[in-house]
């Protein structure tokens, strides 16, 4: 019994190795990033800059002091915005998916703002009430909802 404790706890404390979180200075990022939250939320005071590191990639999550979150990847490219106060900046939002939300949710805000390989998810809200909505660019150019 000693001897399995003992290898659950060797195997837990290798995992939370593997995973580490560490507040980084805002000019430690890719200069991407720092060059994206200057543009796009200049207005915004920088809380912190977390690191997230695992065995496959590298994190970094910005966190303003409203609560908005701007996570990047280590080369630098947002791929998560998470907006606690307003609607994401409209010029981050490809002009397809601003249309197509304008065209048919005019009500709705797109206060969060996923990308990856497979295209973007947005979640949409007006007042309370939540929407998700992903979408894919074709090769054509289209717009395809996942």
């Amino acid at each position: 019994m000693k001897k399995i404790i003992l290898v659950l706890a060797c195997a837990f404390g290798a995992l939370a190795l593997n995973a580490q979180t560490e507040k980084v200075v805002f000019g430690k990022m890719p200069k991407s990033a720092q060059e994206f939250v200057q543009t796009y939320f200049a207005k915004e005071n920088v809380q912190d800059v977390e690191l997230n590191r695992d065995d496959k990639s590298e994190k970094y999550t910005v966190s303003f002091a409203n609560g908005n979150q701007v996570v990047f990847d280590n080369s630098g490219d947002w791929t998560e915005i998470n907006m606690k106060v307003g609607p994401v900046p409209a010029n981050v939002v490809p002009a397809n998916i601003k249309a197509h939300v304008s065209n048919n949710y005019s009500k709705y805000q797109i206060v969060q703002m996923m990308q990856n390989d497979k295209g973007y998810q947005v979640k949409l809200q007006r007042n309370r009430s939540v929407l998700r909505q992903g979408w894919q660019y074709s090769e054509d150019k289209r717009l395809n909802r996942l």
